[in-house]
């Protein structure tokens, strides 16, 4: 279930924040930059590049109700 979606302003992939935050931590652990983890991106992903989602936080809401 996507909570809180987000989306990087560098390849505009929608993510959960939680979800992609904690992929920007893992990597940073290893001292490794994060790359989007969508199949076929490569773009890099930070934490500053992240922005809320209305569209897709609109598209949840109405499917939930």
């Amino acid at each position: 279930e996507m909570v809180d979606p987000v989306k990087s302003k560098r390849c505009n992939h929608t993510y959960s924040r939680y979800g992609i935050l904690q992929h920007i931590e893992n990597r940073s652990k290893n001292n490794r930059q994060a790359i989007c983890p969508v199949g076929g991106c490569q773009q890099s992903v930070k934490e500053t590049d992240l922005v809320p989602d209305e569209q897709m936080a609109a598209l949840i809401q109405s499917n939930q109700n």
